[in-house]
């Protein structure tokens, strides 16, 4: 069994797998909502366990492993838990400390899910963790669940369950997410050496690219970037994959247009508003992304 990713592949797990799982299951602060500690007996037992699993049930818990080296950083996948006194497939991971905060457990997770509705006839999958973890609970969002219940338990003290079902994964594959990443803030400036002055020199951005009447700055996390610009155009910039594509869709939820789409340099944009007058652009980069010179200029785009 194998599921690949853009960045990872899945595998069964075996017993060579016990220092790069120890590496993950061994650290107290990944497994902090486990009500005990894991030692070698219970890593072995682990792996055991789902060797197991995978003879009965044909899944269970598979290796993460990163495509381009082959090293394994984690586990996901899925198993039968009783949540709430009613056996229910759950997905679940855990990710090596220095691997988190990559998106690695979302794409793991996504590709156990897709895998899952694909391969079994279950109509709903589960996540359910102690309502403390709220990373855990991100995850399970960004995937594509939804809250469903919230109970007491022993064990937990207060356990939150999330679910997603075959309707609204297939609604989910369909579609997708309309809104890939918030792609920039714009804030006017009557000059850009000032603002960089300020916003670079001073509070440390690094500047990204530069134009006659725009700079982009990078901030020290996330892909979103500042744009301060000479035009007064205050507004985010959300990036989409194709904006002539998704506009009707938007149009459909209940969304209006306010400029149409036009040109960009490096794809279309439009403004839009939601049914509550939020204005802002959708974007998309189909032409490509900017090229720059050693000192950020901007010299053209490279082409997709």
């Amino acid at each position: 069994m194998r599921i690949e990713t853009e960045r990872l592949f899945l595998r069964e797990m075996n017993h060579d797998d016990y220092n790069a799982l120890y590496q993950v299951l061994a650290d107290s602060d990944i497994m902090q909502h486990y009500p005990y500690t894991f030692d070698e007996h219970r890593v072995r037992g682990w792996i055991n366990k789902n060797i197991e699993r995978y003879q009965i049930f044909g899944f269970g818990l598979w290796a993460v492993c990163l495509k381009d080296t082959g090293e394994m950083i984690g586990d996901c996948g899925l198993t039968m838990q009783n949540i709430g006194g009613v056996i229910k497939p759950e997905i679940g991971y855990h990710i090596r400390k220095d691997m988190q905060r990559k998106g690695f457990a979302k794409e793991a997770a996504s590709a156990v899910r897709d895998w899952t509705f694909e391969n079994t006839p279950f109509a709903t999958i589960f996540s359910y963790m102690k309502y403390t973890n709220l990373p855990s609970a991100k995850s399970a969002m960004s995937w594509g669940c939804s809250k469903v219940d919230e109970f007491k338990d022993d064990e937990n003290g207060i356990t939150i369950v999330f679910a997603i079902t075959r309707e609204e994964w297939l609604k989910l594959k369909q579609y997708g997410p309309m809104f890939e990443n918030v792609d920039c803030i714009q804030m006017y400036v009557d000059d850009l050496d000032k603002g960089l002055s300020f916003y670079r020199d001073a509070l440390g951005l690094k500047l990204l690219w530069r134009t006659d009447k725009s700079c982009g700055l990078g901030m020290e996390k996330g892909l979103a970037e500042l744009v301060l610009t000479m035009e007064h155009n205050d507004m985010v910039d959300l990036k989409v994959h194709d904006v002539e594509r998704e506009l009707p869709r938007f149009i459909d939820a209940g969304g209006k247009i306010i400029y149409d789409p036009f040109d960009i340099d490096i794809g279309k944009c439009a403004v839009v508003a939601d049914p509550w007058d939020n204005q802002y652009c959708i974007l998309d980069m189909t032409k490509g992304t900017y090229d720059t010179d050693c000192n950020r200029n901007v010299k053209g785009v490279t082409k997709k």
